[in-house]
């Protein structure tokens, strides 16, 4: 049996990476039985006592005293992270419980000491393939959506100010850490989060769709 857990669960809205790494897991490895759990179900799981293997994502929460006491009970704990290198302090605090750590950062790698080895995501044919439209079909030039860390905010405007005339979706989610957005995006922006299933379907009728790095 192979336990799949995400130590975020809780707090973040992202299941879909859960749901399509779940789903890859039981296409790639169709002879193992493959659990979804969550931490009230995580140790009732394990007292079957046939867990090859817990993969723990993302690493954002982790809940270090459950898993250490899950940890005589598991074949190989391993953790995949996803917020490296912004998280990569917090993630070497808590290597010493795993076998092996895939990071989506290659120059993060060594950082784990042996244990580390690059695993970057990939698209999941079953949540993020839609046919590609043709031109008449699009509705819009230029698609953003994404929270709005300051250089996203001056990469944004740069992109305002030089296609004045193009039509855009711009979704610019901030939080109370960030400061308050100039108001030449929010006059074109929603400001709250949409759903993953929204944001492939703008990507799908837009020309551009950008990718913004966050610093």
């Amino acid at each position: 049996m192979i336990l799949l857990y995400n130590t975020n669960s809780s707090h973040n809205p992202n299941s879909y990476l859960t749901l399509a790494i779940e789903e890859a897991m039981r296409r790639l490895l169709p002879g193992e039985d493959v659990h979804r759990v969550d931490e009230r179900r995580l140790l009732a799981e394990l007292a079957a006592g046939t867990c090859r293997m817990l993969l723990c994502l993302d690493g954002q929460r982790l809940n270090a005293g459950l898993l250490a006491r899950a940890r005589p009970a598991v074949g190989r704990l391993v953790l995949w992270v996803f917020e490296d290198p912004f998280m990569l302090d917090h993630h070497l605090a808590h290597a010493s419980l795993f076998d092996l750590i895939f990071t989506n950062d290659p120059s993060c790698v060594d950082a784990y000491r042996g244990k580390g080895h690059f695993l970057p995501l990939a698209a999941s044919r079953t949540l993020h393939h839609l046919p590609v439209r043709e031109a008449p079909a699009l509705r819009r030039d230029i698609f953003f959506a994404g929270t709005m860390w300051p250089n996203r905010v001056r990469a944004v405007r740069r992109v305002i100010a030089a296609f004045p005339q193009a039509s855009m979706m711009l979704v610019c989610p901030t939080n109370p850490y960030l400061p308050p957005l100039p108001p030449a995006i929010t006059e074109r922006a929603l400001t709250t989060p949409i759903s993953h299933e929204a944001f492939t379907r703008f990507a799908n009728t837009s020309r551009v769709t950008l990718t913004l790095f966050r610093d």
